[in-house]
């Protein structure tokens, strides 16, 4: 049971615990049911609550979290590294850099070449050479970027 109570503290807020004692002590049968979701009486209770959460615990003394740890402490270092060659502008391009990257699996390269073209046009618009779309096929008269 202590280890159910941990748990109870460990998800729920001090007044989500408060609020379901209070429930629980109702004299409406609705109201206690209500109450009883924020208690775990086993371990299936903790289970549904976890799936519908979308949470999972890991093994403290496991290798996944050791992983994860690990890559936690290598992004810091990285972002140290950034901010103290290139200060704070640097560790927002490598924020950047990575975001980008995780989300679309660009390899180095190909977000090198992504970003040196993004840089090309965004020079373009800041000098307001913007091209002018020829009539026939509604593109840009200068097929280059």
């Amino acid at each position: 049971m202590l280890q159910l109570e941990q748990l109870e503290q460990a998800h729920f807020t001090p007044k989500e615990r408060a609020a379901a004692y209070a429930m629980r002590r109702s004299s409406d049968s609705k109201v206690r049911q209500a109450g009883e979701k924020g208690r775990f009486n086993s371990a299936s209770d903790v289970a549904k609550f976890e799936s519908a959460m979308g949470i999972r615990r890991l093994d403290p003394h496991g290798k996944e979290l050791r992983v994860m740890q690990e890559d936690m402490l290598d992004e810091h270092r990285m972002l140290e590294v950034a901010t103290e060659q290139d200060g704070v502008d640097g560790a927002h391009a490598l924020i950047d850099r990575l975001d980008i990257q995780g989300k679309t699996g660009m390899s180095d390269s190909t977000f090198a070449r992504w970003k040196s073209m993004t840089e090309k046009v965004d020079e373009r618009i800041k000098r307001g050479d913007f091209p002018e779309p020829t009539p026939d096929d509604g593109r840009t008269s200068s097929g280059d970027v």
